[in-house]
């Protein structure tokens, strides 16, 4: 928690957070010039992100609780196509990602190796699907059981009659002492 917390009150990651969150940045937008100025920053919250990816690599923090915490912020600087495929606008969504991407790496690329942090946001990838997975199903088993336990919830049915062979009656069965 202490990491995630310095993570996130970091005032100096304040604008990156709200760089990348942004959905259509321009060259000419001020926050985009703040950020390519800022290359000190830019570097330290990826080697930040890269510092995560190490502890997980090395067993420090589980990969399941760095996704959680940190995972987001690693996709956003590796977006591939297929983080879009289910927006609306999917094609024009991962555009954007790739410019914001595009805008955060200028000059750093070759400051040092970020292949880890790549490798990072990759198994990020893998672990949201997991969760979403796993979302879906317990959703789906939900709407499977609802009918079972909340009988308020489950759909209008015909009235027993309808159900019995002609003749019979739906009668209690007899009580036993």
């Amino acid at each position: 928690m202490e990491l995630r917390k310095g993570f996130r009150e970091n005032p100096d990651f304040d604008q990156i957070f709200n760089f990348l969150e942004m959905d259509k940045p321009k060259p000419t937008d001020k926050i985009v010039a703040d950020i390519l100025a800022k290359r000190g920053c830019r570097s330290d919250f990826a080697a930040f992100l890269d510092d995560v990816a190490m502890c997980v690599n090395s067993g420090v923090i589980r990969l399941d609780v760095a996704n959680y915490s940190f995972g987001y912020y690693a996709r956003l600087l590796f977006p591939i196509r297929a983080d879009y495929q289910y927006a609306a606008d999917s094609n024009e969504k991962f555009e954007w990602a790739k410019r914001k991407s595009e805008i955060f790496w200028k000059d750093l690329e070759d400051d040092c190796y970020w292949g880890l942090l790549e490798l990072f946001a990759a198994n990020s990838r893998k672990e949201d699907q997991k969760l979403r997975d796993k979302h879906t199903r317990y959703k789906s088993l939900t709407e499977l059981l609802k009918f079972r336990i909340w009988p308020s919830r489950a759909p209008t049915l015909a009235p027993m009659e309808e159900l019995l062979p002609s003749g019979q009656k739906n009668e209690p069965a007899p009580h036993r002492a």
